[in-house]
């Protein structure tokens, strides 16, 4: 069975303004590697954020859960990141 545990990773954006003509333009983004600056996402009650294979919202019992938890914190033995999709505008 696989699963998905979702992580918060702060992600810094670089605006250029010039407020006087309302005028904005994203310059830099900056994404740290996920070993750098990551934490387990919490839902507001507080839950781990575990998704099964399909994107879904999973109710594993507790010991599926640290488990999984457990594994996915082992950042020592994450494989190199993959890039996701882009989003065309």
């Amino acid at each position: 069975m696989r699963r998905w545990v979702r992580y918060r990773l702060p992600v810094l954006v670089c605006v250029d303004s010039d407020d006087r003509q309302e005028r904005h333009t994203v310059t830099h983004v900056v994404i740290p590697t996920p070993q750098e600056g990551s934490t387990l996402e919490l839902d507001p009650a507080g839950e781990f954020l575990i998704y099964d294979q399909n994107m879904r919202r999973t109710n594993d019992n507790e010991v599926v859960v640290h488990r999984v938890v457990a594994a996915a914190e082992n950042k020592a033995e994450w494989p190199p990141a993959t890039r996701g999709r882009r989003r065309q505008s």
